[in-house]
């Protein structure tokens, strides 16, 4: 949460200029709070949850694995500061902060606790984590896009080059589309695979499905007239299916997913 709250932060520190056209009423940063007070900020958040992050790797005997949270922190930094001139590859780099969140937990969790016994059963339920990382992977790089989509007009008068400078307004909007028809398709195949629990299946259909269904009809039917309004709309939207698809991970775990996970 720390090192996420200063991603954020970095991206604004960086986005100063392109904001002033994109969001002229932004109290952040050079509003209520200074870019030397964010910068501070930024030090201080990713600071604490690097530290955080590599006494939990002492604490389990894994201080290796502190290099993840460095990792984490890395990446949202190199997409403000070089990355975002890099078009679709700054996405796919901001993208992997959203595997990596996913992937963080289940790999403090499952690989201190794997026995030649339980080897199989964490294998599996390893495997599924993976699946959710891919799910949040492929939601973060969306939102990216809509972000690109939603910040053009500044990005292009200061020369950002990023996804919508390459493909264009209408080239971004059909990745977009195309990407989440992509999603939706591979998050159908996954539950038809690998859920069999009716109350887990019903609530996949109405908390992540359906919302994600509205948000893709949304997507096709964006209206540049009104691409602001629209645009947040739909980062609210996928927010929630990124949350509600999380979220079922405790149903997984209520379920017990190794009686079921093939």
């Amino acid at each position: 949460m720390l090192i996420g709250t200063a991603g954020y932060l970095i991206q604004d520190i960086h986005s100063v200029e392109p904001d002033k056209i994109n969001f002229p009423d932004k109290p952040l940063v050079q509003g209520k709070i200074s870019i030397r007070q964010a910068t501070t900020l930024y030090i201080v958040l990713t600071s604490i949850g690097i530290l955080l992050g590599m006494y939990i790797s002492y604490y389990i005997g894994y201080t290796s694995y502190g290099m993840l949270f460095i990792a984490s922190a890395a990446i949202p930094y190199l997409y403000a500061t070089s990355f975002k001139n890099a078009g679709a590859l700054g996405n796919f780099i901001l993208a992997s902060l959203g595997f990596v969140a996913v992937c963080i937990p289940a790999i403090f969790d499952l690989m201190p606790a794997i026995t030649p016994d339980n080897q199989l059963q964490q294998a599996r339920i390893f495997k599924v984590l993976l699946l959710y990382g891919g799910f949040g992977f492929a939601l973060v790089y969306i939102e990216s896009m809509l972000a690109n989509l939603r910040t053009y007009a500044g990005d292009r008068r200061v020369g950002i080059r990023n996804m919508t400078y390459q493909l264009g307004v209408n080239g971004t909007k059909k990745m977009i589309l195309a990407s989440s028809i992509i999603t939706f398709l591979v998050l159908l195949f996954c539950i038809y695979t690998y859920i069999d629990n009716y109350k887990l299946l019903s609530y996949l259909i109405f908390a992540v499905l359906l919302p994600f269904i509205y948000f893709i009809i949304q997507v096709a039917y964006l209206n540049k007239e009104k691409w602001l309004h629209q645009i947040k709309i739909l980062q609210n939207i996928l927010k929630i299916v990124y949350i509600t698809g999380m979220l079922s991970l405790i149903f997984l775990d209520y379920f017990q997913i190794d009686s079921y996970v093939a």
